[in-house]
């Protein structure tokens, strides 16, 4: 009986970092349904599969935490000012529309300050994404949220 490995999504996030720009600018401008189109992504070194595609789609966005105890998503959403009704429209969305709602808000924390998160738990929250780890994420913001609003 084979036992399947543990994902690894700060590797594929590591390959991703080391690609060309032009490759990376590829999977950047692809709607994260269609990557399986896009030759960049087969030099990512896994399968043509929507749930790595959601992930793939978010590694221009979202760099990769190097401090000893780095961000979740919703805590790094809180910090970056995201007003919280941006995630309850995400969360309410059914798929495909709730992920794309997710990347536009990432785009936006993006643009306010560097997203630098753990990249084992978002890559796991993309792989499986759904209610609960919509759910988780705006969990984490609003336990962050209040403290930064100095409540």
């Amino acid at each position: 009986m084979k036992t399947q490995q543990p994902l690894d999504f700060v590797a594929v996030k590591r390959r991703f970092d080391g690609l060309r720009d032009g490759q990376k600018a590829e999977i950047r401008r692809a709607h994260w349904q269609d990557l399986d189109l896009v030759p960049a992504y087969y030099r990512l070194g896994i399968p043509p599969d929507k749930r790595w595609q959601r992930v793939v789609a978010m590694m221009p966005y979202v760099s990769l935490s190097h401090s000893e105890h780095p961000n979740r998503l919703g805590a790094a959403l809180a910090k970056a000012d995201i007003h919280e009704r941006r995630l309850f429209q995400m969360w309410r969305s059914e798929s495909p529309t709730d992920f794309d709602y997710l990347r536009r808000i990432i785009e936006q924390a993006r643009q306010k300050n560097n997203l630098a998160i753990d990249w084992q738990l978002f890559g796991n929250s993309l792989f499986y994404w759904g209610e609960n780890k919509k759910r988780e994420i705006v969990q984490d913001f609003l336990a962050q949220y209040p403290q930064q609003k100095g409540n």
